[in-house]
């Protein structure tokens, strides 16, 4: 019962993130820019050398302060998915497919990359979770 309602908090949780996710990535910054349009412009098709480069730090750095939930909902996104990632559980394991897949569907899968590359940035690679989108992040780990 305990692993149950563990695994519903889970969902409830990851549900909350995305929710919260999608309408912060539509809200207009100034300049009429939407974060999701800056991710997009800034963020897509970047080597690991621009994302530790200073111009796209300072664009990272301009994201959290004008939109900080993006940092705080991705990580919280993350840390609900660490009960249940590489886990030899069945249900667990469908748990993550599950959250993965919702991910894609409410804010596709470009923008999940996105958001993985806007994150490690941001945190200049300190974040030590494996990231589960961009292909060169999870190569570099």
């Amino acid at each position: 019962m305990h692993d149950h309602a563990r695994l519903m908090n889970t969902r409830t949780d990851v549900e909350f993130y995305l929710v919260r996710l999608v309408e912060v990535l539509d809200v207009d910054l100034p300049g009429m820019q939407t974060p999701r349009f800056i991710l997009r412009s800034r963020f897509s098709n970047v080597t690991l050398e621009q994302l530790s480069s200073d111009e796209l730090r300072e664009t990272a750095n301009y994201l959290e302060a004008k939109a900080p939930q993006l940092f705080a909902m991705w990580g919280a996104y993350y840390s609900a998915l660490a009960g249940v990632r590489d886990v030899d559980d069945f249900d667990k394991q469908l748990q993550y497919i599950s959250a993965t897949d919702k991910a894609i569907a409410m804010l596709s899968f470009e923008t999940c990359v996105q958001m993985d590359q806007f994150y490690f940035c941001w945190a200049k690679g300190a974040f030590r979770a494996n990231y589960l989108f961009s292909r060169m992040l999870k190569e570099r780990q």
